[in-house]
Order: C-alpha cells, then sequence, then structure tokens
C-alpha cells in the first residue's frame, strides 16, 4: 500500500495547483519564479524585436485566423507586461487582479492581460513564446495559418466578439489525432486563483488525454474569480472555445465532455446542468455544494451523467456534501458515480481524479 509519504512525494508533480510541494511530509512553499522584470530583461532585443513583430502582424492582410491572434496576443501580453510588470507578478491568494475604470459597470470586462492570470503570476516563457509568436506572424505573412489544427500541448488565443479582447485559451491535442476520424473533447474549466495552464501544468492531463485519445481545451474564462457567470463574459469564453475546437479539429458532437476543479467544477455543474444537451458527461471535482438552486435543476431535463470527485483531507469543499448530492442524483435517476480519495486535499485531488475522468467518459460515447 502507498505510505503517506509516498503519496505526498507523488503529489508533487500537482504544485501547479497549489504553489506547494511536500517534502519528508512538510509542506513548503515552492520556489518563487523569478520577477517578470528580470524574465523580459533576459531576452536580448527584446524592444526590437517586439517593433518587428508589430510591422508584421500589422502589415498582414491576415488579422482574423488563429494563428493571427495568437501571434498578438502574445505580443499584447509581453508587450503590457513590459510596460507594467508589477502586475503579472505573483500575488497573495484571492488577491482581486482587476483593475477596471472605476467609472466602469461593475462587470464590465477588463481589458488588461494581467486581469486575467492566476494569482500566482504570469507562467509564460516570455523568450520561448516570443520566438514562437515571430516564426507565426512570418507563416502569416506568407498566407499560411500553422496553428489551425495544431497538434501537441499549445497556447492560442482568439478576439472576442464581446469586447475585441484577445483571450487565451491552451489546447492538447494527442499524437493519434487525425482529420480523417472524429475525436472526443473535454473542456477544462479552471478553479479560483487559476487560468488556463492551471490544470494542465502537471502534464498529468494530457498524459491522460494521450492514452486515452481525447483532445483538451482548458478555458481562461475571463480571469481567476469569474465563477463563469453569464454576466462577465466568462460562460460566453466557454463557449467560443467550444466553437473554434470545432471549427479547427473534427470533433464528434456527441462525445465533448465538461470537467473543472473547485470553482471550475462548481461551473461544471452550473454549465453541464444549464445546457446539459451540449454534453454527453460532466465531471466536477472539489465543486459540489448542496443548495436548492441545483435541486431545482436536477428536478428536470436529461439525466446527463456526473462523476463526482472528492478529496479526503479537503476543508474547503468537504466530501460530506458530495455524498449528499450523489444521493440526490441515485434518487432522481442520474447516471452518477463518487469516487473520495482519502488522502488528498482540496489542491491535488483532481490530479488523483484524472484517469477516473477519462474512465468515466468512455463509458458515455454519446449524449
Amino acid at each position: 500500500m502507498e505510505t503517506s509519504l509516498l503519496r505526498c512525494l507523488r503529489q508533487a508533480q500537482a504544485v501547479c495547483l497549489a504553489g506547494l510541494f511536500c517534502l519528508a511530509g512538510f509542506a513548503q512553499v515552492q520556489p518563487a519564479a523569478p520577477p517578470v522584470s528580470d524574465r523580459l530583461a533576459a531576452i536580448p532585443n527584446l524592444e526590437a524585436r517586439l517593433n518587428g513583430l508589430q510591422k508584421m502582424l500589422d502589415a498582414s492582410s491576415d488579422q482574423h485566423s488563429i494563428s493571427a491572434t495568437t501571434a498578438r496576443f502574445i505580443l499584447e501580453f509581453i508587450k503590457e507586461a513590459k510596460e507594467n510588470p508589477t502586475a503579472f507578478d505573483a500575488k497573495p491568494s484571492g488577491t482581486p487582479r482587476m483593475t477596471r475604470d472605476p467609472g466602469a459597470p461593475p462587470e464590465t470586462p477588463s481589458k488588461k492581460h494581467a486581469d486575467y492570470i492566476a494569482t500566482r503570476g504570469a507562467t509564460m516563457d516570455f523568450a520561448a513564446q516570443l520566438q514562437r509568436a515571430e516564426t507565426v506572424a512570418a507563416a502569416v505573412q506568407a498566407k499560411r495559418d500553422p496553428m489551425a489544427g495544431v497538434k501537441g500541448d499549445a497556447l492560442l488565443a482568439y478576439r472576442s466578439d464581446l469586447d475585441g479582447m484577445l483571450m487565451p485559451y491552451r489546447v492538447y491535442v494527442p499524437s493519434a489525432y487525425e482529420r480523417t476520424r472524429k475525436f472526443p473533447l473535454v473542456i477544462l474549466l479552471h478553479g479560483a486563483n487559476s487560468d488556463e495552464n492551471t490544470l494542465m501544468t502537471s502534464g498529468e492531463v494530457q498524459r491522460g488525454a494521450e492514452r486515452n485519445g481525447y483532445i483538451l481545451a482548458a478555458v481562461n474564462g475571463r480571469g481567476p474569480f469569474s465563477g463563469y457567470r453569464k454576466d462577465n463574459g466568462a460562460e460566453k469564453d466557454v463557449f467560443d472555445v467550444m466553437a473554434l475546437m470545432q471549427k479547427y479539429y473534427n470533433i464528434d458532437e456527441d462525445r465533448i465532455y465538461l470537467s473543472g476543479h473547485s470553482m471550475g467544477g462548481m461551473g461544471t455543474w452550473k454549465i453541464g446542468l444549464e445546457f446539459r444537451d451540449r454534453f454527453a458527461a460532466i465531471a466536477p471535482s472539489a465543486g459540489t455544494r448542496d443548495t436548492a438552486e441545483q435541486d431545482a435543476q436536477l428536478a428536470s431535463g436529461r439525466k446527463i451523467p456526473i462523476l463526482l470527485s472528492c478529496g479526503g483531507q479537503d476543508t474547503t469543499v468537504p466530501c460530506a456534501a458530495h455524498v449528499t448530492v450523489y444521493k440526490k442524483l441515485k434518487d432522481a435517476g442520474y447516471p452518477a458515480k463518487i469516487v473520495e480519495y482519502p488522502e488528498d486535499t482540496h489542491w491535488t485531488v483532481f490530479i488523483s481524479a484524472i484517469p477516473e475522468m477519462f474512465a468515466w467518459f468512455d463509458r458515455f460515447p454519446a449524449k
């Protein structure tokens, strides 16, 4: 049987979720990344390269392809970080990033990229992404779209028709993908304090997707504390990314799944039940609460399959609420399963639940 220490060491791979690692049974703070200003200062000829990239993109007749918008996003992100690097550095957990105009309506989406990153700060490899943007921009000038149907692990971005903001999302496309056959898609919703990179930083969910033949798309959801609501554009971001995946990949419309952790687990409940005809099954992780609103949603509509995952050491969203909801699901005739991971905390349970998530989705290959 796996000891607590071995379990702890294995879960060190989940540092992306908590900013912590385990050593000899003690939680210790992961060394902070260098300040953004230092990371940018290490890039040779940064100012000249940003100017050159902007000229290339501005001169292109293509301003709308996924390659053009991805390169433009990287340009804007790095330029904003260069102008205000401390805004992109790590903040204390729970720190709101939104710095919108005080005169704007409360839910007006921000126009600053710094407001959409995780509280742990920008994780972008600025040098590597700048080089990537230069390569992509050159391809766009040559009237090619290399990001359309890209395989592997990639950061992409699109221009939202809500407000013109360039919104990032992260994809993983398995090596077995080919355009001639349909592939299942999992949409991933991150938790609070997080962004589109968080659930994919450890690499575990990508390895699961590679083994099981799934495409992944992790959304930004309009920032680390959006709650995936309608009024702030977060819900729209989920469906915009879904539409882009269906545009650029051969997605099986009967095998689109939704999963998320913590705030993203709650978003999975909210969006998955309201739009249950869009998903074959859902899998909320550490994000299940027993509410009257949820009871009302469960009382009618299609009995969508639901997998609940919880950590036995989770004091943020304890397993007790998951058990209560699971019993209600079974009483109401829903295909449902609950898995408790006794030694997992709120922050590590998503990683442990990945194999079961793919196994659950495999059980429901059609809506």
